[in-house]
């Protein structure tokens, strides 16, 4: 049956019958609804109520009586307010209303341009605050006089103000699209009401009033934002079915890494257009600088900057999924190809014509939404005012005034008003000049950066050289803004068109059948196809990437995200070279330059006589979605395109017909409790004990965690998911050979325990990396901490992925529900209950993996009896674990397994900060070394029944292979565990549930586990080194832990979109692991049984073996050079592909033993050979490269370098006694020279050692070496 469905104003759906397919497609009629008296209401409420905070701060507090409080706010604001009112400020009505637009038609590439962003502000926060905090300057143009002179400040003065004019007028243009759009009022009262309220409240109440109204109308822009998306998902089932119609119709295309910069947007333009955006904005413009100055101390301002990071994040990925929602509901019936119906021209009317049509029934809704956008445009609008009269009261009338020397503070307040309602004016004067813009984000990206880049060049010149003079700058500054301006005016004026994703008109009224059934509801109907795919789209898109006739000029056809890239680089250059050409710049006050770059420019830097600057702190194919998988070619072809887009659906649909075995209700309430218990324990710990305030005891625990759960939490942590459903998988396809790496695990373990545990707790450090810095040094810990943060952070996308194929296998869910799932559930328990909750959460979450893992070995052993579970495996040689080949191009034989155990596991026990920081926990070494001993047991037990799921599975599908059924088709091996679990448990209300909770807290506990680690690897090895929070209390440090925390939740997700192109878990996570497994691994060992090995060597030997393991281990990846699987067959597959699962009395169990599948493809034999080899061997190669090139370079440079002397507790216990003689006695060595005797006795059970320092008895050699 084939279902249209017509809705009136997104609410009311009616459904017609017509033919035999079961669709259900969406129309949208034409009504076009205004605003009502509620909304009217609203909307006058929020100007009311914005005013009357400009009305508060005139008559409250200082009644802004001075400069320094109407312009400055007293330079003592609280940083809540300054946090919102820069997440405000950034989150103007240009990207409120454009970005959406942009997202509908391009898709969400978009999604990365934040990521740039956060880049740009950290650089921001520790190269440009410090210098404008450290002068004290009222307008960042103000240094520019400082560093260069009256000129430089003067012109870049100018520009600022014509920049911010013309960006204004575009701010508030852009609402007055938004009212006429949805109440037919015109341009001139929606930009009139917006002007005034805004010159009314900036007037009077000042930078105070501007930053309480920005915090209030933040919040509320925020909330109408996120209405539409409440709203719009329901509206087309849910927040899953919006994302599968986004997929669908080719939105969902995140990584578009082509390198042509003239597609609006690629990975490539989204960050650098964010990076630019976020420097020009924060690093160069008075509008943030102004703010950022308005806090009390430098180390508040750069706070709050860092604090507005996650807000920023929060407010562009709420716009970004605002067009998706928007596309969702409009995907069918595209109001932009309907303009004579819709009554909107433009997509950046598209949010507030959504918004008027969807709320149209619920009174005032419409009106707070739309308010949202007007609240985005105040609050850009009055910062710029407020900035505006700013700049020109200290750059213009201060300096050049005549009537300066005899003006008092009340009347220089006084002017300061006046300016502020004169740029009022000014702006709403101007605004009818941009009346003709056709896309607003262009324009005001344009308008912003083109001034602002060369702006923010040579700033940064100032503050990173002392080269940078006057004249030099001044030259680049105008040819950078001439090359910006010309690309900027010639890209509008030639209208370079750009490909745009398909849109549709085919469900519109005048389409559909006039064919009317009662009120049908469609949500969570498991048979939707969404056809959005019509001839009007074929037009649409062959139009947007047809040739023009005549030529454009390349420049021309650049992304506007790129248009300021030019200038930029250009300012800088040319600035530079001119500026070292005449001459240079002489005795420049180290105050005018950035921290960290002070000590390499001690010699042309003066000190001042008061330093108000802290000390320096060193320099710290969407596979998805449908158009992007298709060339320029396909796309110019329509009817080529039509078939194979129709083509992947009904294959995508056959899948998930046949591949939805729906959960019971009951398998769901336990997953629910799984999630539930998980977070319960997280609230748990954050209110009792010490309740997470410390760092101490939200990163180590208080260092007095008991042995069970921190035994059972090793367990855990390493065996996650991807174990879970990855080894089985392997084992299906390739035998037992893999299991040998269990070996491993006792050698990994005993080498941890006697040969590195104990040097940790010498040491007494808070993570492995601090060890590297005292054995080493500083560049050593940095490097090693940030290679293991990459891997982390790339393992962690991998293991977050990874249950989403559960799910997805089981019951046709969309994997990125399973995938938020679990990153809120983990980020909830991990940010507030620290490794408390993680260490308690794992110890839950194992026992339900142990449940998992073993209920289908003992169901399979039911269903066919032990001996055949076990003995058809044997037969077809599944247990095959002595393959002594020494074959480099075998995936596993039994020296890859066992070398590669040993590498992984040794590294996971003896060097990985995931596992020390649980061995730290405990207190003492000897309890850390009863923790491995005990965990060991736990660890091997779980790996053998994970080994033993796969024989089992393989027994029970020997001649019915899932996939190469083609009733079945499963998408990936890794889903075999979650589809046996289906049908083996069907029958049992609650077991699957179970099964497939047990995948969950395994995903769950190592996530969290990771993330806890990855929040104090960055607290201390990164945060505390290099950044001023060293001085911050140890409760906010706790605080920026929890946010570091969450942080590597959000990029985790981001990191899932990566992990869903790995073509198998276990292979991803041996490649992402062996990045340090062998590498870092090695730098510990050098470390600690070698005194040879120095940092210079030791660095040599770690990017050598990096670069070989990454050239290997990619070139791999990438060729996907085959590997012979053993024997599968589909002989005895029943001819009804929906039995719900195998008849375990179904014949005998008579074999048929199939071919390898393997057949040699004729490109193999031109693949480089080391691209053939197995990835088991990669990190044993990287290991044994960084040890040699390590050793040997530390031995040639240690020759001209003189490396500090080892001292005994940085080796292994092993290897202390061959380097050093021990003390026999403290009576023995009193007086013989300066003394250090190693280990607390109360904790530790190793010899103490001497070291000498100073002076030599007579009776004894120079040093304690032997």
């Amino acid at each position: 049956m084939h279902i249209i469905c017509r809705l009136r104003g997104v609410n009311t759906r009616i459904c017609v019958t017509a033919g035999f397919h079961t669709n259900i497609r969406i129309i949208m009629t034409t009504t076009r609804e205004v605003f009502v008296i509620w909304d009217y209401l609203v909307v006058a409420a929020m100007l009311v109520v914005s005013g009357a905070i400009g009305v508060y701060f005139r008559f409250s507090g200082g009644k802004q009586k001075t400069t320094s409080e109407y312009l400055m706010a007293g330079r003592n604001m609280d940083m809540l307010p300054v946090v919102l009112s820069l997440m405000a400020t950034i989150q103007t009505a240009v990207g409120t209303l454009g970005f959406p637009g942009e997202v509908y038609l391009y898709g969400a590439q978009l999604y990365l341009y934040p990521l740039g962003f956060t880049v740009a502000l950290i650089l921001c926060t520790f190269v440009h605050t410090p210098v404008y905090f450290g002068i004290q300057v009222t307008s960042a143009y103000e240094y520019l006089e400082k560093r260069f002179g009256k000129t430089t400040r003067i012109i870049i003065s100018v520009l600022f103000v014509i920049q911010m004019i013309l960006f204004m007028s575009v701010g508030l243009y852009s609402p007055s699209i938004a009212l006429s759009a949805v109440s037919g009022l015109s341009h001139i009262v929606s930009i009139l009401a917006v002007g005034l309220v805004c010159a009314f409240y900036c007037t009077l109440g000042g930078m105070k009033a501007v930053l309480w109204t920005d915090v209030f109308q933040s919040i509320l822009m925020f909330f109408a934002l996120l209405s539409v998306i409440i709203k719009g998902s329901i509206d087309v089932g849910g927040f899953q079915n919006m994302l599968k119609i986004a997929e669908e119709g080719g939105r969902l295309n995140f990584f578009n890494t082509t390198f042509d910069p003239t597609l609006r947007f690629t990975v490539w333009s989204a960050l650098i257009g964010g990076f630019m955006y976020g420097m020009t904005t924060c690093g160069a413009n008075q509008t943030q600088v102004q703010r950022l100055l308005t806090v009390s101390s430098l180390r508040r301002s750069q706070l709050a900057l860092l604090i507005s990071i996650p807000f920023n994040l929060l407010m562009y990925y709420t716009i970004y999924t605002c067009g998706l929602v928007i596309y969702a509901n409009f995907a069918g019936c595209d109001p932009l190809l309907q303009t004579d119906s819709s009554g909107i021209s433009s997509a950046d009317q598209l949010i507030p014509y959504y918004m008027i049509r969807s709320f149209s029934m619920y009174p005032g809704m419409a009106g707070f939404c739309v308010s949202g956008v007007f609240c985005a445009a105040l609050t850009s609008i009055s910062s710029a005012v407020n900035s505006l009269a700013a700049v020109t009261y200290e750059d213009f009338v201060k300096p050049f005034c005549k009537c300066n020397s005899m003006m008092t503070e009340k009347s220089a307040t006084r002017m300061s008003k006046f300016l502020a309602l004169f740029y009022s004016a000014v702006c709403i004067a101007m605004t009818y000049l941009v009346g003709n813009i056709k896309a607003i984000i262009p324009a005001a990206f344009v308008v912003f950066t083109a001034i602002g880049g060369p702006t923010l060049s040579i700033i940064t010149l100032g503050m990173l050289t002392t080269t940078s003079n006057q004249k030099g700058i001044i030259v680049g500054l105008l040819s950078g803004i001439a090359l910006n301006g010309w690309i900027g005016t010639g890209a509008i004026i030639s209208e370079f068109p750009q490909i745009k994703l398909p849109q549709s008109t085919e469900f519109c009224p005048n389409n559909a059948t006039d064919l009317f059934l009662s009120t049908f509801s469609y949500v969570n109907s498991t048979n939707i196809s969404l056809d959005i795919m019509s001839t009007e789209a074929t037009t649409t898109l062959t139009d947007g990437i047809s040739i023009l006739k005549e030529e454009i000029f390349p420049l021309f056809k650049l992304s506007f995200l790129l248009h300021p890239v030019p200038g930029t680089i250009l300012t800088f250059l040319l600035g530079y070279i001119v500026s070292y050409i005449t001459g240079g710049d002489r005795d420049v006050d180290e105050n005018l330059v950035c921290p960290f770059m002070r000590k390499y420019l001690s010699a042309n830097t003066v000190k001042a006589e008061e330093k108000v600057n802290p000390p320096a702190v060193p320099d710290m194919d969407n596979h998805n979605g449908f158009i992007n998988t298709l060339d320029n070619g396909h796309l110019k072809n329509g009817k080529l395109r039509d078939h194979i887009l129709e083509e992947r659906l009904q294959n995508k649909l056959s899948q998930a017909s046949t591949m939805t075995h729906l959960l019971g209700i009951t398998d769901y309430v336990i997953i629910v409790l799984m999630l539930c218990v998980s977070a319960v324990i997280g609230i748990y710990f954050r209110f009792t004990g010490g309740r997470q305030k410390v760092t101490d005891e939200f990163l180590m625990g208080n260092r007095e965690m008991g042995i069970t759960p921190v035994a059972i939490s090793l367990m855990g942590t390493c065996l996650s998911s991807v174990f879970v459903l990855g080894v089985p998988a392997e084992t299906y396809l390739y035998g037992t050979q893999l299991a040998v790496t269990i070996l491993g695990i006792p050698i990994g373990g005993l080498v941890a325990v006697y040969g590195f545990l104990p040097v940790f707790y010498d040491m007494k450090v808070s993570t492995a990396y601090e060890y590297l810095e005292k054995r080493f040094g500083k560049t050593t810990r940095t490097v090693s901490a940030v290679l293991f943060t990459i891997s982390m952070i790339l393992y962690m996308g991998i293991v977050l992925y990874t249950p989403s194929l559960a799910l997805n296998a089981v019951t046709g869910l969309s994997t990125w529900t399973s995938v938020l799932t679990l990153a809120g559930v983990c980020a909830f328990y991990s940010a507030l209950g620290g490794l408390k909750a993680v260490l308690w959460t794992v110890v839950f979450q194992a026992v339900l993996m142990y449940i998992s893992v073993t209920a289908v070995i003992i169901k399979i052993a039911m269903i066919l009896g032990f001996k055949d579970a076990n003995g058809v495996a044997y037969q077809e040689s599944r247990v095959n674990l002595f393959n002594f080949s020494w074959s480099l191009t075998e995936r596993y034989t039994f020296w890859n397994s066992l070398f590669a155990g040993i590498v992984f596991y040794t590294n996971t026990f003896a060097v990985n900060q995931s596992q020390i920081q649980r061995f730290l926990s405990v207190g003492s070494t000897r309890k850390a070394q009863k923790v491995l001993f005990a965990s060991l047991p736990l660890i091997l037990l779980f790996k053998f029944f994970t080994y033993w799921d796969g024989v089992v599975i393989y027994s029970f599908f020997h001649n019915c292979d899932p996939m190469m059924d083609k009733g079945v088709k499963l998408g990936s091996s890794d889903q075999l565990f979650p589809y046996t679990v289906l049908k083996i448990f069907g029958d049992i209300p609650g077991l699957s549930g179970l099964c497939i909770a047990g995948v969950f807290g395994s995903s769950l506990g190592t996530l969290s586990s990771a993330v806890n680690t990855l929040a104090a690897v960055t607290v201390e090895d990164f945060i505390k080194p290099y950044c001023f929070c060293k001085k911050l209390s140890d409760v906010w440090m706790s605080f920026i832990a929890k946010i570091v925390a969450l942080l590597f939740v959000a990029l985790t997700l981001l990191m899932a979109l990566i992990a869903a192109n790995f073509r198998g878990v276990i292979e991803a996570t041996s490649i992402v692991m062996g990045m340090v497994g062998g590498t870092v691994l090695a730098v510990y060992s050098l470390g600690m049984f070698s005194t040879t090995a120095n940092e210079p060597g030791t660095l040599i030997g770690l990017l050598v073996g990096f670069t070989i393991y990454a050239w290997m281990s990619i070139g791999s990846y990438l060729t996907k050079a085959d590997f012979k699987t053993l024997s599968r067959s589909t002989e005895r597959c029943p001819a009804n592909s929906s039995l719900k699962f195998l008849n375990a009395t179904q014949g005998s169990l008579v074999l048929n033993i199939a071919k390898p599948l393997f057949i040699p493809r004729e490109e193999e034999k031109y693949i480089f050979p080391v691209y053939r080899w197995s990835f088991m061997w990669f990190p044993v190669f990287a290991f044994v490269i960084v040890l040699l090139v390590g050793y040997i370079a530390s031995f040639i440079i240690s020759f001209w370098f003189n490396a500090p002397k080892v001292k005994p507790e940085s080796l292994s216990p092993i290897v202390r006694r061959l380097y050093f003689k021990p003390a026999k006695s403290v009576e023995e060595t009193k007086g013989v020279c300066s003394e250090m005797e190693l280990s607390d006795r109360e904790k530790n059970e190793n010899t103490p050692y001497l070291v000498s320092y100073g002076h030599v008895n007579p009776a004894m050699t120079e040093t304690e070496y032997i």
